[in-house]
């Protein structure tokens, strides 16, 4: 396997943070700056590797992770699990629109309201749509306490 980095940019350093079976024999290979290997025997099912790679670029979208792993799936970064924009919002903003669909829902009992089916739909969708981010999980749980996201 191999991880790569856009010509403008460069790969500083690497190391193997979790490697959840040893037999693996995992090693990782600083090619050149533009380049890693990563070199193992198999993997187990359910069993994988946490790898940190420090870089020069502003976001890890200019890494590309070429290779594939026979009789795996797809290759996933974990700080890429449920996200395509550079920005991170602020925990709280799930809430809030968890709330604010709520309210809606709410809203849409009242008798002096018009349209309450509408209003009922719309707050349902945003609830339910900010409820499933908040129970998204970025990190598989077993690695939680290992990586950290900033």
């Amino acid at each position: 396997m191999r991880i790569s980095i856009c010509n403008s940019f460069d790969i500083l350093e690497c190391e193997i943070i979790q490697n959840d079976d040893l037999d693996t024999n995992l090693t990782l290979i600083k090619v050149d700056d533009k380049n890693l290997e990563v070199n193992f025997k198999f993997l187990e099912p359910n069993k994988g590797f946490i790898l940190k790679i420090i870089h020069t670029s502003i976001t890890s979208n200019d890494l590309t992770v070429k290779g594939r792993v026979i009789g795996g799936s797809n290759i996933k970064r974990i700080n890429d699990i449920g996200r395509n924009n550079v920005k991170k919002e602020h925990w709280s903003t799930k809430y809030f629109v968890f709330i604010f669909g709520c309210f809606l829902i709410y809203v849409s009992t009242r008798p002096e309201v018009s349209y309450k089916i509408f209003i009922f739909l719309f707050g349902f969708l945003i609830a339910l749509a900010s409820f499933a981010q908040i129970l998204l999980k970025k990190v598989p749980k077993r690695y939680e306490k290992i990586y950290q996201d900033e």
